[in-house]
């Protein structure tokens, strides 16, 4: 837990006398104390946040997910790609079943749920294509 030295710096940018501006600022090693537990409390948070979604929306355990991370070797189930965004793979599933299929990466995730929407018109584009081919 932090705990502040209780050393104030004064604050100039204010240029008032109010005590609540004028002692606003912390010393530095306090500053960066409270900026460390904000991050490791942050990282806490994310974690759980992301655990919470998996089970709410896909019926997914942490451990589930990671095993189906390791399952496909870390790549994407489709392109087997890294996510070039640097972000973790997202989870696929069938809309209308909520069946889990894999893991994808945003480019491939975004393109096949485009794909599932408009895959009887593309359909219908590319043969029409081939008959009337210029």
């Amino acid at each position: 837990m932090y705990e502040s030295c209780s050393k104030r710096k004064i604050n100039m940018r204010h240029g008032t006398t109010h005590a609540y501006q004028y002692y606003k600022c912390r010393c530095s090693k306090c500053r960066l104390a409270k900026s460390l537990e904000g991050k490791k409390h942050w990282h806490k948070t994310r974690i759980a946040h992301r655990a919470a979604v998996l089970r709410r929306i896909y019926g997914l355990t942490t451990e589930n997910y990671m095993k189906m991370e390791i399952e496909q070797k870390g790549v994407c189930a489709i392109c087997s790609k890294v996510c070039s965004s640097g972000k973790v793979l997202g989870v696929d599933h069938d809309h209308s079943t909520g069946r889990v299929r894999g893991l994808l990466c945003t480019n491939c995730n975004g393109k096949l749920g485009w794909y599932e929407q408009y895959a009887a018109e593309a359909n219908d584009y590319l043969i029409f294509e081939q008959e009337y081919f210029y």
